[in-house]
């Protein structure tokens, strides 16, 4: 599971005020960086301003790290941005250059050359971007960014009610003055269940609970099937998955439908549940399994493509397959393993809290779910698939904590009402709490998705005085 992000504009706090209550640690060891074994700053902040948290915030293309940067307002669940300005320099801070304003993402496509921007917002207009700066933003297509980009072209739902859009297609290249090419008049409002994309074609529901199928080479219509409520579709393609729109049980908020599958390639379809509950979807799970509710009582599994049936009781959910072939399954604040073949569930944690879910061991941050503005601190364990016994990593993390390389834990402990804390490094052998600096944005540790620096050095940001700005450091190894 993902590190916790925002669903607002958030941003990186850089004014340098309040009281300083970070609690006292042991300095951290730290390595060569851009020359000196040391903290570097890669980007100078005024006291007013902050780095844009979302949708990334620093994002490395070529030998570029692109920053976006507001001015900053304090509110309930932390900083948050007015406008936005894109800084470009090099890894270590060299040749610094001011590329856009009102710009608040910066990303590639490999559809377009160049750079590109969202002006606006971060799903408005599509611009081309200057990386010198000696040019302003260039228009590619008016709320471009609020578009899915295909292999063919821009996918836009155009509203026509609360209920129904139109769906337009851009095909590239895309300019400003360009008029769409009309899929279909009316189709179901984007949801869950509703609309899926896929290489060349997208199925799609009508206010009328019809699945179609439009082509994106050619704009060919066919229609698959009626009465649909929910859908899904296997990543190879080749199984459609609906729930059948009459009730067959359940309340209006859940109702209960008959479940087909369909061979889209041999042909053929097999009902699967006279009566079944559609609404955990995605019902199709990497390729090889089908899975929905019966009666809210248990969960009933279809092996793709033999179609074989086990149910699963008390009813769960599937997440994914590990190495082993099991499946990691939740219920309610429990994780198990699940075999398939035997129906055996091995519980792996048994204890609410939030959780990250990976491939060899869950991470869980018992007794507690963040929320926005969550300035929580809670030990970290981690729970293992296979025998070993669970381990504590840390005494205490916040909400944002990330593991580095060679297994040290991240995080931002003592966040004061500023939203500044102590940016430090844990060893999970001893629980030391190793301090890389101080006023720091709690945020930090989610400047480094995607590594933008390297898997072993670490971005944060520091507001005091005049050593606000973006940093990085890299610290030595054990």
């Amino acid at each position: 599971m993902r590190m916790i992000r925002r669903a607002s504009l958030l941003g990186i706090f850089a004014i340098a005020c309040g009281d300083d209550t970070a609690q006292p640690t042991q300095p951290a060891p730290l390595a060569e960086v851009c020359g000196a074994a040391e903290p570097h700053r890669v980007l100078s902040l005024d006291a007013d301003e902050i780095l844009l948290f979302s949708p990334v915030g620093i994002r490395r293309l070529a030998d570029r790290l692109y920053y976006i940067v507001g001015t900053a307002m304090l509110g309930e669940d932390g900083p948050v941005a007015q406008d936005a300005t894109v800084h470009s320099a090099g890894p270590c801070g060299e040749d610094p250059v001011v590329i856009a304003f009102d710009v608040w993402r910066v990303f590639e496509d490999p559809h377009f050359p160049g750079l590109l921007g969202c002006r606006g917002s971060a799903s408005g207009d599509l611009v081309a971007l200057d990386t010198t700066g000696a040019t302003a933003p260039s228009l590619l297509l008016p709320g471009g960014c609020g578009m899915t980009f295909t292999e063919h072209g821009l996918l836009q739902s155009e509203a026509l009610t609360s209920e129904s859009a139109r769906l337009l297609l851009y095909p590239y290249p895309v300019g400003p003055e360009d008029q769409p090419v009309v899929l279909f008049d009316e189709v179901a409002k984007r949801t869950v269940g509703s609309f899926t994309l896929r290489d060349d074609e997208v199925l799609t529901l009508t206010p009328e609970s019809d699945l179609l199928r439009i082509s994106l080479i050619d704009g060919d219509v066919a229609f698959e099937q009626s009465a649909v409520r929910r859908f899904d579709v296997s990543r190879d393609g080749r199984f459609l998955v609906w729930q059948d729109f009459q009730d067959t049980g359940g309340d209006p908020g859940l109702p209960a439908g008959k479940i087909f599958v369909r061979d889209r390639v041999e042909g053929g379809d097999t009902l699967l549940a006279e009566s079944g509950f559609a609404y955990g979807l995605p019902m199709t799970l990497v390729g090889d399994i089908i899975q929905f509710q019966i009666a809210q009582t248990h969960t009933r599994i279809v092996s793709l493509p033999s179609l074989a049936v086990r149910d699963v009781y008390p009813a769960q959910l599937l997440h994914f397959q590990i190495a082993d072939g099991r499946y990691v399954t939740s219920i309610g604040s429990g994780n198990s393993l699940l075999d398939l073949l035997t129906g055996e569930a091995t519980p792996v944690v048994d204890e609410p809290g939030f959780a990250r879910i990976g491939g060899e061991h869950i991470d869980l941050w018992p007794g507690h779910y963040p929320t926005a503005g969550d300035r929580t601190e809670r030990p970290l364990w981690r729970h293992y698939y296979d025998d070993r016994e669970p381990r504590q990593l840390a005494e205490r993390v916040s909400s944002l904590f990330r593991e580095l390389a060679d297994g040290r834990i991240v995080t931002t402990l003592d966040i004061d009402e500023q939203w500044l804390a102590d940016l430090v490094v844990i060893d999970p052998g001893t629980l030391t709490e190793l301090r890389v600096d101080e006023r720091v944005s709690y945020l930090s540790p989610a400047l480094n998705d995607g590594d933008p620096f390297g898997p072993d050095t670490l971005a944060y940001a520091v507001s005091d005085g005049d050593r606000s700005g973006v940093w990085i450091v890299r610290p030595a190894g054990e």
